[in-house]
Parts: structure tokens; C-alpha cells; sequence
């Protein structure tokens, strides 16, 4: 099963499907029933009867795939668009529905896309309990730190990042953490955690990306920060400074799928 998908029964009654299924998404309760009586775009693998139900909610597509051989489940999930033209074309489904349109395809790939389309390619893409089993014991990531960069003041940060749109929103959230002086101490960690991360794991339920960097200081000790970003990266959530091994093993556990890019053997 796609590790996008999540697994409901659902029953049928006078040629109408009742389900009991809600996500909270911005404040914001979301029926997926929505996606079944009153789709956006219905596609379906070219020859095949299969179908895929979907409704767009602003930069996110919910859908709907009945369980191929039971009529009684179905899979179900959210996915920013990205994340959704991947699993649209593992799913083969490159026709739409008589009266149904193509959903759009996303104007600009996202950071570990980027990374993959520039040459940057994930040397590992983890995604069963197994994988992350392998990659927790394998993990060391002081092998993969780099220096810690240059300081950076509040007003050298505002003025990185081009593509993000919430600089002193994020700002002020550091500045409301019991360790504020710390967190806005390593401002000069977050560029270099977004662009050049060690592994990003991602939660599809959540809509969320959390990416992972060690760095190593002046003193030869290595921190690890962890920086969280929402609406493919437009957005900063938090950024956390010398997080624990036993956090970031609790992440890569309840993450949905986690991009490495730390090569074997460094």
C-alpha cells in the first residue's frame, strides 16, 4: 500500500456512501466524504475501471480510492501537490472520468524535489517500519556534520530566504520559547538546514516537512537542528537547536516517508 494512503471501511446505503471521516486541517474540519458525492476531478489508469476521487481545498488535494478488490474500504489522504502528481502517476492514473478535467499539475517542485530534478538525489527514500528500523541503526550523524556557519542577526535572517513569507511571524515565535536566547541564537542554522538537510521526513497527515541537519562546533561537539516548515516550505513552523537522539528517533518513526541524503561511507 501507498504510504500515502490511510485504510476505512465505509458501507453503502441507497446508492449513497456514509462515512464517519474527518481531518482537522488549518482550524478546520474536512469531510472526505466531500471528495466522493462532490469531486473536483475522478481518474482512472487508462483501461482500467479503477477510480480515484478527488477534491481541492485550497494548496491541498483530499482524496478517495476505493480498495481495489473490497468494496467495503478505502484509502484516503491529503497531499500538498507535489506530493500528490507523485502518487497520481505511481498510481497510474493519467485519464479522468467522462465530464472530469486533469487535476493541475504543480508550477514549482518542491525542495527535495528540487534537490532530485538538480542532480541531488536522495541516497535513500525510507518508508516501512523495516527501512526505518535499518536507518535508526545506522544512523550516526556526527559523520555527516559540517561547521557550524557564521552568526546571524535578526536583521541578516529577514532579509534570507526569498521563498519564505512569514520571516518575523517566525521571529516572534522563537522569541516566545522558555529558550528564546538559544533558538535565536542559531537564526545562521536554519538556511543551511532547509537547502542542504541530512534527511527530511515528511508528515502527510499534518502537511508538514521536518528537515534535519548535525553540525559540528568550534568545541569538535555536534548539535543537531531540527527545523519544521508547512505549505512546501513558505512557511517556518519552528526551528530547535541540539535536539536529542532519542527525539529524532521518535520523528523518523511516526514520519510517513523520510528522504536521506547522507551518503554511505561519510
Amino acid at each position: 500500500m501507498s504510504p500515502y494512503l490511510k485504510q476505512k471501511s465505509f458501507y453503502l446505503d441507497d446508492n449513497s456512501v456514509a462515512l464517519n471521516l474527518t481531518q482537522t486541517y488549518n482550524g478546520k474540519d474536512w469531510d472526505f466524504k466531500a471528495a466522493l458525492t462532490n469531486p473536483d476531478f475522478v481518474l482512472h489508469p487508462n483501461k482500467k475501471p479503477d477510480l480515484l476521487f478527488i477534491k481541492q481545498e485550497g494548496d491541498h488535494f483530499f482524496f478517495v480510492e476505493p480498495h481495489k478488490y473490497d468494496n467495503e474500504r478505502f484509502g484516503y489522504g491529503r497531499l500538498n501537490p507535489y506530493e500528490f502528481e507523485e502518487f497520481r502517476k505511481s498510481g497510474k492514473y493519467t485519464q479522468p472520468l467522462e465530464g472530469y478535467q486533469m487535476p493541475p499539475k504543480p508550477s514549482k517542485p518542491s525542495r527535495a524535489k528540487e534537490k532530485q530534478e538538480s542532480g541531488v538525489k536522495p541516497s535513500a527514500v525510507i518508508q516501512s517500519p523495516e527501512e526505518k528500523e535499518a536507518f535508526i541503526k545506522s544512523l550516526d550523524l556526527r559523520t555527516s556534520a559540517t561547521p557550524i556557519p557564521a552568526s546571524l542577526d535578526v536583521e541578516g535572517f529577514l532579509k534570507s530566504l526569498k521563498g519564505v513569507k512569514n520571516h518575523k511571524r517566525f521571529i516572534e515565535h522563537l522569541a516566545s520559547r522558555e529558550d528564546k536566547q538559544r533558538r535565536l541564537g542559531f537564526l545562521n542554522l536554519v538556511e543551511p538546514t532547509l537547502n542542504h538537510p541530512d534527511f527530511v521526513m515528511l508528515n502527510n497527515d499534518v502537511g508538514r516537512k521536518k528537515y534535519a541537519k548535525v553540525f559540528q562546533k568550534d568545541n569538535g561537539k555536534h548539535l543537531t537542528y531540527l527545523l519544521v516548515t508547512a505549505e512546501d516550505d513558505k512557511l517556518l513552523i519552528t526551528g530547535i537547536p541540539d535536539v536529542r537522539r532519542s527525539y529524532i528517533i521518535k520523528e523518523i518513526k511516526d514520519a510517513d516517508i523520510i528522504y536521506s541524503f547522507i551518503r554511505p561511507g561519510s
